[in-house]
């Protein structure tokens, strides 16, 4: 075969495969970035080409083979092939023009990380922040080890300060820099500690699974939430609102009235960000230490008056409201000025609400479908069961099941 991809690891030429070292010494050209080359320097024999990205490897490559079917090339990655790799973008650019290639793995940077620091990489989160964004507040609440490759603008103290921001100072933390080279350098410490620390070189950030993350189900049980005397949205009525806003990753939360917070903490499980609004002293803290107690770090808790604080927040996506201080038609038509196509949920105990709610709705050109339920749970009392009921709850929501357009170039429904 005369078309290499192939896997470099950290760059090292005694961590690479002997066939990759054999494909190298053999090769017509090399293609690769300028440090995989220079750290090959002394094992190219033949002509090298500087380009790091697919569109010019591509042309390189088509040129060359065109004129001659048999020469042999090689171009180089830095890791493995199989992860994160810009062998995946050129290999499918190449199958697409009609060429035949193989692929030579390498040595990944996730296990040279996890070997530099003694432990197994098995059940982690693998991520790239290498030329891409990425939530890290909400990977960390899936209460796993992450290891993560940075580049460009996400550097490891970056991703580290975004972490200390939110409320997880002593999360522990290690990054390896120059790994597989004589120089790696390992750095071990708290996140807050690494967010003032600068690193030179291509770099790996592990993360330590927090001791605390959220249930990964919804519907949790009313009696796990700290509470007070400020109202709460019950179990079965959060998980009936989950299930019709249906949060994604990707997705900005609004919870506006959010008292306890319970709606907000279980947005966080599944959602990117969750804006909780609240006015009232007592509830914000009960708030706060909810999204303590349940590792709910991506929640952030914004004190004031719903009217006077939307305007500054980030554009939702899902909007629940649980109250409304009586200002229900003004808050509507608010955010949905703001975000005429967001998905919006909300309850009611009384009619009033409730047709207003519909009113409003409608009058912006909504459908809104409406939908009670009503609990009765069975309680002993002496030798019998007797069944109790909860106050009915109105449920109204106005789902446009928006496609956005992803960074893939994919329409993903939200």
């Amino acid at each position: 075969m005369g078309l290499i991809l192939a896997g470099c690891g950290g760059g090292d030429p005694e961590g690479m495969t002997v066939r990759t070292m054999e494909a190298i010494k053999e090769a017509d050209l090399v293609i690769g970035s300028k440090r995989l080359l220079e750290s090959l320097k002394g094992y190219i024999k033949s002509k090298t080409f500087e380009a790091a990205g697919f569109e010019k490897q591509l042309e390189i490559i088509n040129d060359l083979l065109k004129k001659d079917p048999d020469k042999k090339i090689v171009v180089l990655f830095s890791g493995d092939t199989g992860i994160f790799s810009g062998a995946e973008t050129l290999g499918k650019a190449l199958s697409d023009a009609g060429f035949e290639y193989e692929t030579e793995p390498g040595v990944s940077s996730f296990a040279l990380m996890a070997a530099a620091m003694k432990r197994s990489y098995r059940g982690a989160l693998l991520l790239s922040a290498h030329g891409r964004e990425i939530n890290i507040t909400q990977e960390i609440m899936k209460g796993r080890d992450i290891y993560v490759l940075t580049g460009g603008i996400n550097t490891p103290n970056k991703l580290c300060k975004q972490i200390s921001e939110s409320v997880l100072p002593s999360l522990k933390a290690c990054v390896g820099t120059f790994l597989g080279y004589v120089n790696q350098r390992l750095i071990c410490g708290t996140v807050s500690e690494l967010s003032e620390m600068d690193f030179e070189g291509p770099a790996v950030l592990f993360i330590e699974a927090p001791s605390k993350i959220t249930v990964s189900t919804p519907g949790i049980p009313d009696g796990e939430f700290i509470r007070g005397d400020v109202p709460m949205t019950k179990r079965m009525i959060r998980a009936a609102a989950l299930s019709l806003l249906k949060p994604r990753e990707t997705d900005v939360c609004w919870d506006l009235g959010a008292g306890t917070g319970s709606v907000s903490v279980e947005l966080a499980m599944f959602s990117g960000k969750v804006y909780a609004v609240e006015r009232k002293p007592e509830a914000i803290s009960l708030i706060e230490k909810n999204r303590e107690k349940f590792g709910a770090w991506n929640i952030k808790v914004v004190p004031g008056e719903i009217e006077e604080c939307i305007g500054e927040l980030e554009m939702p996506d899902k909007i629940f409201i649980g109250g409304s201080g009586g200002r229900l038609q003004s808050i509507l038509e608010r955010i949905l000025e703001i975000n005429p196509k967001a998905d919006v949920v909300i309850t009611a105990v009384t009619l009033d609400t409730l047709n207003l709610a519909v009113s409003v709705l409608e009058g912006c050109g909504r459908d809104p479908e409406v939908m009670q339920i009503g609990v009765s749970r069975v309680e002993k009392t002496g030798k019998s069961r007797l069944l109790k009921a909860e106050n009915p709850v109105f449920i109204i929501s106005s789902i446009q099941g928006m496609v956005r357009e992803t960074a893939s170039g994919k329409g993903d429904r939200i």
